[in-house]
């Protein structure tokens, strides 16, 4: 993916599938349900690379590249990425780019067969020009990245969360 594809992807997360396809941002391929009644719905444009939207109303939420095999998923990105991210190999290196997270998980393990994680960093992409989105490194357990995701800071899950946290009194 060049910067150019990268811009484009970014520039229209929280733009609305249908008028993705009008505007000849993604094909208009059918979204992958995961299983009936997903949250999420997913086009898949090359392996490795899958684009996230909200089921419910088709909102265009995140850029999910996947960069090594997991033991969820054997699909690979092996397009390349542009400045900054290409050098964003290891935690140290996404840390000496993009300082420090607005969030982060450490280490941890779960269920199999996924077993030890390396844990993520989430990073503000305001800095670069995109308020409102952040870009999530995800690491295996030598702290290398495994994938990336370009996202909305604030998604779907968040929310719901916040309606269930603070539900509406009729």
């Amino acid at each position: 993916m060049n910067a150019q594809q990268l811009q484009s992807y970014l520039l229209n997360l929280g733009k609305f599938h249908p008028e993705l396809v009008a505007n000849d941002v993604v094909p208009s391929d059918h979204l992958i349900e995961i299983y009936p009644g997903s949250w999420s719905v997913y086009l898949t444009l090359s392996p490795g690379l899958e684009l996230r939207f909200w089921a419910e109303d088709k909102r265009f939420e995140s850029v999910i590249l996947s960069l090594a095999e997991t033991t969820t998923s054997k699909a690979v990105y092996s397009q390349g990425l542009p400045e900054p991210y290409a050098n964003c190999v290891t935690r140290e290196a996404a840390l000496r780019v993009f300082g420090n997270p607005v969030e982060s998980k450490g280490p941890f393990k779960m269920p199999l067969p996924m077993g030890q994680i390396g844990g993520w960093d989430k990073f503000s992409l305001e800095g670069q020009g995109h308020p409102g989105l952040v870009v999530l490194f995800s690491y295996d357990v030598h702290m290398k990245v495994e994938g990336l995701a370009f996202a909305l800071a604030k998604s779907g899950y968040d929310r719901l969360r916040e309606e269930f946290e603070h539900p509406v009194e009729i």
